[in-house]
């Protein structure tokens, strides 16, 4: 059997279980992949040149005394008198700017971009947020969804103790707060007032380099139905995350505030950057 993904049209043949989400779009396979037949392999027709095949020999060895025609000669072309060398020179502006792109820059900025957009959308949360804890503090590296109805902007940090985040790294509170307004574990946060904070997820993430982030989800309303399985589905998107940050550093993360902060939106694929 195969799978194939409804959003970027991959098709993937599995043996076993079949994977969570689509290993190119990060797509869910409750939500956009499908399963279908795998293609059948169609047999070689007569005469068909095949990958393994070799053109049949209209003369092979020993057929009756029958000698191959020789192979004529090149003629070569030419000389082009109106030809001119290449001038050489520096390369243009677009050049230079693509040569000088990171190709795993950019690639880690799509990984992170669809992951959080990926766990907001799964969770059915209003924003997904990475925070990183430094320094005594969370400061927020990348987010998806309003992050404007709750204050947050990328570059922007609180203390841990008013955060949500500072109490699940102490076993205060368990990774699901369905209900922030009842539960008397977090409703004297600061955070929860200011922001209006009706429910959280969160899960820890720990870089290669020893980092640590949070990567979280938040929503105005209670969530009753936020269950184990939706943490389950949160630490596959943080195996992810991992992995694409460990081709930055700190040093990396705190140029990119500054350059999201020039450039709205740059982080933030609804817009709301810093």
């Amino acid at each position: 059997m195969a799978l194939r993904c409804r959003v970027c049209g991959l098709v993937l043949e599995v043996r076993s279980m079949p994977p969570a989400y689509c290993p190119r779009c990060l797509a869910t396979r409750r939500r956009a992949v499908e399963l279908v037949a795998a293609p059948p392999r169609q047999p070689a027709v007569r005469g068909e040149r095949t990958r393994n095949s070799r053109p049949r020999d209209p003369f092979p060895p020993g057929d009756g005394g029958h000698a191959r025609p020789p192979r004529p000669a090149p003629v070569p072309e030419p000389p082009n008198e109106h030809a001119t060398a290449p001038e050489s020179g520096p390369a243009s502006p677009s050049a230079s700017h693509l040569a000088s792109a990171s190709p795993p820059r950019l690639d880690r900025r799509r990984r992170l971009t669809a992951a959080l957009a990926l766990a907001r959308d799964e969770t059915a949360m209003e924003v997904a947020v990475l925070g990183e804890i430094r320094d005594g503090r969370e400061v927020v590296r990348w987010l998806a969804g309003d992050a404007a109805s709750f204050g947050l902007s990328v570059g922007a940090s609180l203390p841990t103790k008013d955060t949500f985040c500072e109490r699940l790294l102490h076993g205060r509170i368990p990774n699901i707060v369905s209900d922030a307004r009842a539960d008397r574990r977090v409703n004297d946060l600061k955070l929860a007032r200011e922001a209006r904070v009706g429910a959280y997820i969160g899960v820890p993430i720990t870089s290669r380099d020893a980092r640590l982030f949070i990567l979280c989800c938040l929503a105005h309303e209670q969530r009753p139905r936020l269950s184990e399985h939706d943490v389950l589905f949160m630490r596959g998107v943080a195996a992810t995350i991992a992995t694409a940050l460990h081709t930055t550093s700190a040093a990396d993360d705190d140029q990119e505030d500054v350059a999201s902060s020039s450039s709205p939106g740059a982080r933030d694929p609804d817009g709301r950057g810093a």
